[in-house]
């Protein structure tokens, strides 16, 4: 499942990421659609999606988009699961410590896609 994760998080990356002009904008949009869809779909695995998202995004920053989009999913989830949250809950520290380590302690200016992280503000508060 790692492997798996870390090729969406890849291709996630690559396609959002705004310096390549060869990407539309409708393409950006209808992967971010696609893959909000596939972690809803599968409630079940969500927990283990989420802890290998957090430790991909540990060492690779480019995994980061991945990790926002899993979380919003989770807090948006229609009908809330207990596993999604609980795991969520569990997560919380490790994934506001990315944030700090990847986007806010960067030497190197963040990408918009990583730094423009939405999930954050509602994580922290």
């Amino acid at each position: 499942m790692p492997t798996l994760i870390g090729g969406i998080a890849h291709l996630l990356d690559a396609l959002l990421d705004e310096n390549r002009e060869s990407v539309k904008t409708t393409m950006r949009r209808s992967v971010v659609v696609h893959v909000r869809r596939v972690v809803r779909k599968s409630i079940a695995e969500i927990p283990s999606v989420l802890e290998a998202s957090v430790a991909r995004a540990k060492t690779a920053p480019g995994s980061i988009p991945l990790l926002g989009l899993v979380v919003d999913v989770i807090l948006h989830l229609k009908h809330k699961q207990e596993a999604p949250l609980a795991a969520l809950d569990k997560e919380v520290a490790a994934i506001i410590a990315v944030y700090n380590n990847a986007v806010l302690m960067s030497r190197t200016p963040a990408s918009t896609h990583l730094a423009v992280s939405g999930f954050i503000l509602v994580i922290s508060t």
